[in-house]
């Protein structure tokens, strides 16, 4: 085991200080922008819904300010992948991060809160082909286990990133609400990046599978089931940051949202520690496997939460980003696995589309069940749901291996 850890040690700082570290790294810091869209701008809310008080429904549409990009994301992200398949994954990226970097900023000198929702939009076009691309690179670039190793390096950098990134804008946000929007010009950095470390042909794998002979393969029903899975899996994290913050409020008259805070980014925290281990995991089990524990030990968490308080929450959370860090990179890896370099880019936006319809559901999906039953059971009704899920994601996972169905393939990989 010691062995096998050192080796994965090795390989990962492999990844980040060899011979194509600014390759490696300029992908990590595209994926990171992903990350950056939404919280970043949260702590500045206040100030902001404050500053346009006299605009009718300034209170909805200050909020509505955090959705708008992810709805533009699911809407448009299958058109950036076909683009990114027919123009070619660095100058959408280039061109990705420019406007990233112009839209996200806006907030620094637009005074026009309609203005600035129609800047959020396209701040979601921009994230819709970074992420896509970011993705796609990957595929197109690693093959088995150095690709899971890779994905579990993105993976843990978002997480990080995140942390980061929510920090700076609420130390930003004491300052002015125009504050946080200080931070998407970190993504001019990333345009020169792309120019520098990327090549127009990435790979020859690429160049191949573009040529007028190669055949566009992928696996639509395994693809579509791991559409299935982003999705459910969105609609059951995103209960964190849209319930969570309520049930603790229940609880505590005072530091709710402070406390509520230190929770997440003890998720998230965990969850990076997964998924940098997640090549390791994967060569343990397979991938349905995997996800069954993702859903399992979500599940678990959220079975806790509907009846744990005080410290002991953080014990919970940590479950929670154990079980959450393995579900994106898993995600990740078969999908880009099991398409080729031709089409890889559409999947791959068709994924981040689900994804973010997925978030931008599960509100609306759960509303009714906190309504009905309250918070504290709704998380105690999706524990439920995520255990029977888990349990047949178990079931197919050994009937798969007895019977040599594809599904049993711990790599799902058409390229090899």
């Amino acid at each position: 085991m010691t062995i096998e850890v050192q080796r994965s040690a090795k390989g990962t700082r492999q990844l980040l200080s060899g011979p194509d570290a600014l390759r490696n790294w300029t992908i990590l810091a595209a994926a990171s922008l992903t990350v950056m869209a939404g919280a970043t701008v949260a702590p500045g809310l206040p100030g902001l819904q404050a500053h346009f008080a006299y605009v009718p429904n300034a209170e909805v549409l200050s909020r509505v300010l955090l959705t708008t990009h992810g709805l533009t994301i699911a809407l448009l992200a299958p058109l950036g992948g076909v683009l990114i398949d027919r123009v070619g994954r660095k100058p959408m990226l280039v061109a990705a991060a420019i406007l990233y970097g112009v839209a996200g900023t806006a907030g620094l000198w637009l005074d026009d809160l309609i203005a600035l929702l129609a800047s959020r939009a396209l701040l979601g076009m921009a994230v819709a082909v970074t992420m896509t691309v970011a993705t796609t690179l990957v595929g197109d670039l690693f093959t088995g286990e150095d690709r899971d190793r890779f994905i579990g390096v993105q993976s843990a950098a978002m997480a990080g990133a995140g942390i980061v990134f929510m920090t700076s804008g609420g130390v930003l946000a004491e300052l002015s609400w125009r504050g946080p929007f200080l931070i998407y010009g970190l993504a001019f950095l990333v345009a020169p990046l792309a120019v520098v470390a990327l090549r127009d042909g990435t790979t020859e794998r690429q160049i191949e599978a573009t040529s007028p002979t190669a055949a566009p393969i992928v696996q639509p029903r395994l693809i579509g089931f791991l559409y299935a899975v982003a999705f459910v899996n969105q609609v059951a994290f995103y209960m964190l940051p849209t319930q969570l913050p309520f049930l603790v409020s229940a609880s505590f008259e005072t530091g709710a949202a402070a406390l509520t805070g230190a929770l997440i980014a003890t998720q998230t925290l965990f969850a990076a520690v997964t998924a940098l281990n997640f090549s390791r995991l994967h060569r343990l089990m397979s991938r349905l496997t995997l996800f069954a524990i993702g859903f399992g030990g979500t599940g678990l968490a959220y079975a806790l939460l509907s009846v744990v308080e005080g410290p002991l929450l953080f014990a919970v959370m940590a479950i929670a980003g154990l079980a959450g860090g393995i579900m994106t990179p898993n995600l990740q890896a078969w999908t880009v696995g099991a398409t080729s370099a031709a089409m890889r880019g559409r999947v791959v936006g068709g994924l981040s589309s689900v994804t973010f319809f997925g978030q931008f559901m599960s509100p609306l999906l759960l509303a009714p069940i906190v309504a009905w039953v309250g918070i504290s059971d709704a998380f105690l009704i999706a524990a439920m749901a995520l255990g029977i899920l888990a349990a047949a994601l178990l079931f197919l996972a050994r009937r798969a291996t007895k019977t040599g169905h594809p599904l049993s393939d711990a790599s799902g990989s058409s390229d090899g």
